[in-house]
Parts: structure tokens; C-alpha cells; sequence
């Protein structure tokens, strides 16, 4: 049996069959679609963000929804974001000090077991020999 025999023969059938395949035609013209929105959000925004869009679409909410979602938690997240923005630039400005400190010191303070013992200068060791020579004489 061809297109035209069934056609002619079982008209609503061959509707039946061109309607699911257009459907499916069109689910997955959708999903590669959706597939590379998400991959432009993460080149742009981030992979996190892309798992959050991710699961919203897999929720299945509408623009509208994550509009509104957004107007109740948006404050809360901002809260948080900038209490983390503040813990970041406390621990920079920590670490940035303590650079700058073991920079300008030479590095951290000598324990006992650390200390170089100097040679005696020239100055010192020809001041000690002539004071000898003195004694001597």
C-alpha cells in the first residue's frame, strides 16, 4: 500500500500518521533548538546559569512565572550575593596585606633555630688582630 491508496482508502488514518510526525518533527526541531539556547547561555553567562535555566525549562514554567519568581526572591538572592561579594573582598584585602607585609619585612620573623650567625666584619676581625699586636708588644 502507497500514500495514495491509503489516501483513498483511510483518509483519517493518514491524517493520524502525518499529524504525529509533523508532531515529533517539531519536538525535535524544539529540543536541539533548546539545546543550543542553553549552550549560548553558558558561553556567556556561565555554566551555573545554565543549569538554572535548564531547570526552569524542565519545570515547565513560562516567562511570566520566572518574572514573578523573580520579584519575590530577587531581594534574597541580591542579600546573599552581596554578603559573599563582602567575604570575598575581606579575605583579598587580607591576603593583599600580608603580601604587601612579607614583602616589605624580608619575609616572616627568624626562630632561634632559623638564625644565621655572621662571620666577623673586616673592620672587627683588623680591629681585634692590631689590638692583639698591642698586647704582644
Amino acid at each position: 500500500m502507497n500514500k495514495a491508496e491509503l489516501a483513498q482508502n483511510h483518509p483519517e488514518l493518514l491524517a493520524q500518521i502525518q499529524a504525529e510526525a509533523r508532531a515529533e518533527g517539531e519536538k525535535a526541531a524544539s529540543a536541539e533548538a533548546q539545546t543550543a539556547a542553553f549552550a549560548l547561555v553558558a558561553a556567556v553567562a556561565g555554566e551555573d546559569v545554565a543549569d538554572k535555566a535548564r531547570k526552569i525549562a524542565a519545570a515547565g514554567m513560562t516567562a511570566e512565572q520566572v518574572s514573578a519568581m523573580s520579584a519575590i526572591l530577587g531581594p534574597a538572592q541580591a542579600e546573599k550575593k552581596q554578603e559573599t561579594t563582602a567575604a570575598n573582598g575581606e579575605e583579598k584585602a587580607r591576603a593583599d596585606m600580608l603580601a604587601a607585609i612579607t614583602t616589605a619585612t624580608g619575609g616572616a620573623v627568624a626562630t632561634g633555630g632559623e638564625v644565621q650567625k655572621h662571620a666577623k666584619s673586616a673592620l672587627i676581625a683588623d680591629a681585634e688582630r692590631r689590638a692583639s699586636a698591642q698586647r704582644t708588644v
